[in-house]
């Protein structure tokens, strides 16, 4: 094995990492990042908002909100089927 043969496969791994940036770069803007912040804003309201009901509550946000922000989906997680059902009953958080 010759003395150049680690760098040919070097300059092999430099070339393939170069030639898919354009490809990385595309799946990241198509995934939504310009929805991430107010995503997050969004999730911090509703986190405040659940957290003055039930305190230990958890808020997570997932969906493809590039296609569209209906595909937004929030989901609370709380630790007793009766503090979600006091979250069910309460009219106040449908509006």
């Amino acid at each position: 094995m010759s003395h150049w043969a680690p760098l040919a496969l070097g300059a092999v791994i430099v070339i393939l990492l170069l030639a898919s940036l354009p490809f990385l770069y595309r799946t990241t803007v198509v995934v939504g990042w310009e929805n991430v912040r107010a995503v997050g804003r969004e999730r911090r309201a509703i986190k405040k908002l659940i957290r003055k009901r039930i305190r230990r509550a958890r808020v997570h946000t997932m969906g493809v909100t590039r296609l569209s922000p209906s595909n937004l989906c929030i989901c609370i997680d709380v630790a007793k089927d009766a503090e979600r059902d006091a979250l069910l009953k309460d009219t106040a958080l449908l509006g």
